[in-house]
């Protein structure tokens, strides 16, 4: 059974994983801003035509929702002494967030296929696969929208544990609690691309309260628990 500091540095190193894991997804897509609602033709060209960049991608986001499921069990470990419901329910929104995020990854991978199809064919056969791209894109925005809603509670849940039990760092709870209010909102530039900003303020601060909460983790470890 792993001591007090070992579960300190695995779950400091997770978080740091995940940390970097969702940057190299990020630098990776090929996509950026877009969505389907802006221009599902040109999503779907410049899918086919950068493949193996959206390829690549795909694979990024999935380690990173690996790492954030390994990380939400960490997390709990941690923190269950400090404050057993908040982490509870912490570690439950990273939870049920990586498994929809990965929900989405699927849907992207057939997306990656659709869109080859679409690149090789005309007329009828190509305003099929287009229609059929376009469901499962809209399903693949959904998920990571609901994700990102309960993604924000796990952050949220987690900030204030820090902020009331000093377990890390206060000042690095007020990131968590940020990033949790802040996060649910990014999730509409998929309605309207203007509220961009909004999801990469959000993805900020929550990067930077897992990067601080995994260094420290690793560097000094969690306070005891009164």
């Amino acid at each position: 059974m792993l001591s007090k500091k070992g579960v300190d540095y695995l779950a400091g190193s997770l978080l740091l994983g995940l940390v970097v894991s969702v940057i190299a997804a990020v630098i990776m897509t090929p996509l950026m801003n877009e969505t389907f609602r802006d221009n599902g033709s040109e999503l779907l060209t410049k899918i086919a035509d950068d493949s193996g960049r959206f390829a690549a991608f795909i694979f990024m986001d999935i380690v990173s929702n690996l790492f954030g499921l390994a990380a939400a069990v960490g997390l709990y470990m941690v923190f269950r002494s400090h404050d057993r419901n908040l982490a509870l329910l912490g570690t439950a929104g990273f939870l049920a967030a990586a498994v929809l995020f990965l929900t989405g990854d699927m849907m992207n991978i057939s997306l990656q296929a659709l869109a080859q199809d679409y690149a090789a064919a005309s007329g009828a056969a190509a305003d099929s696969i287009f229609y059929s791209a376009q469901a499962i894109s809209f399903m693949a925005e959904a998920s990571f929208i609901i994700g990102a809603t309960v993604m924000s509670l796990g952050i949220l849940s987690y900030g204030l544990i820090v902020l009331r039990t000093g377990a890390v760092p206060k000042w690095i709870g007020y990131f968590g609690v940020l990033a949790g209010v802040v996060a649910p909102f990014g999730g509409l530039h998929y309605l309207e691309s203007s509220l961009v900003n909004i999801a990469f303020v959000g993805m900020m601060l929550a990067l930077v309260f897992a990067l601080f909460t995994g260094g420290w983790l690793i560097v000094k470890g969690s306070k005891e628990a009164a």
